[in-house]
């Protein structure tokens, strides 16, 4: 008669950690990370759907998806709860993005567009206007509490598509 040891079997449970917020614009990004352990395996999937190479405890998001990874201990696997990550853009009107809500219209425009926000902490925020090529054509930084709005002139710029970018600033006193 053969006797067989049970050894312990973990059963992993474990959550999306978020670097920041999943509602993210364009050429930005978030980071989601689950526990690191040495004896894990990890595999991310996008849409039901396996992202290759992905297979470390973090992950960056680029783009919008339903994301979700699937750990794998001593055999076993478990998936966790799906994390959804928002692409928003300037044509969402009144979007609502890290304390800030914001709106840049019109949009397509003939060289001139109106961008708006209310911003509801003293954080700075950077503006950069993006060509499609990933040149910086405007970037500046806006200091104001409250109700902003500026008449953005484009007109000198080439034709084409311009991606808006929102950056809030953080300050940490040290």
């Amino acid at each position: 008669m053969t006797v067989h040891a049970i050894t312990e079997i973990k059963l992993v449970k474990a959550s999306i950690n978020k670097s920041g917020t999943t509602d993210i614009l364009q050429n930005t990004d978030v980071t989601l990370s689950v526990i690191q352990d040495a004896t894990y395996g990890y595999q991310w999937n996008k849409d039901n759907a396996m992202i290759t190479g992905a297979t470390t405890n973090t992950f960056t998001a680029k783009d919008a998806g339903i994301y979700n990874v699937t750990i794998t201990a001593n055999g076993c696997s478990s998936t966790t709860e799906s994390v959804t990550v928002n692409l928003v853009t300037a044509n969402e009107p009144n979007t609502y993005w890290n304390n800030v809500y914001f709106n840049a219209f019109p949009n397509p425009n003939e060289g001139h567009f109106t961008l708006e926000f209310t911003n509801n902490d003293n954080q700075p925020i950077s503006l950069y206007l993006y060509d499609v090529l990933g040149k910086t054509m405007i970037q500046k930084v806006i200091k104001t509490k409250g109700k902003y709005s500026e008449v953005i002139d484009i007109s000198t710029y080439p034709s084409g598509e311009y991606f808006l970018m929102l950056q809030k600033m953080i300050l940490r006193k040290h």
